[in-house]
């Protein structure tokens, strides 16, 4: 009796720490480089994760990626790989991938990969896409994938290759 007592509660036990499977809210349409391009700014709930878990933002420090037309990219924003993240300005390249799981296990339409020049490394970096109010939203978990908790970048309305290109060699403009 003792021997089937034991191995109930260690089913039960294992069966508890398993967590349904998470709802996938990956864009279930295609996306063309011109979604892409120009400027997406970190959002607000995804910096209130950061601070919450250390990250100290300086005041007039910015938390954006701006997607060119040539496939590079300029990433002013923090790498969340470790809780609290680290805040760098780097510069790489990027490329709209179709069909692609992407870095995780998950088969998408869309996902962004970039590669970034960090001081000491190139790193490697996915972005997925989502709609919210009919506008795209670039995301990626934070920390856990269980605790459902992203670091989103939302991009300016009505923003076209053209005008990022102009800002970026006359930031007056």
């Amino acid at each position: 009796m003792n021997k089937i007592a034991m191995s109930l509660c260690t089913i039960a036990v294992a069966l508890a720490g398993c967590n349904a499977p998470l709802p996938d809210r990956n864009l279930k349409e295609y996306v063309t480089d011109k979604d892409v391009f120009g400027e997406w700014t970190l959002t607000t709930d995804s910096m209130g994760y950061l601070v919450r878990d250390g990250f100290k933002k300086p005041e007039n420090q910015t938390n954006q990626i701006t997607f060119l037309a040539d496939g590079t990219c300029l990433f002013h924003a923090v790498l969340d790989d470790f809780k609290s993240g680290t805040h760098y300005e780097a510069t790489g390249t990027w490329k709209l991938e179709k069909d692609t799981t992407g870095d995780s296990n998950v088969k998408k339409k869309n996902a962004i990969r970039m590669e970034l020049v960090l001081p000491t490394t190139t790193y490697l970096k996915y972005l997925n896409f989502d709609r919210r109010k009919g506008r795209l939203v670039l995301w990626s978990f934070y920390g856990d994938p269980d605790s459902w908790e992203f670091m989103e970048y939302e991009k300016a309305p009505n923003q076209v290759p053209e005008d990022t290109a102009r800002k970026l060699a006359d930031p007056q403009h």
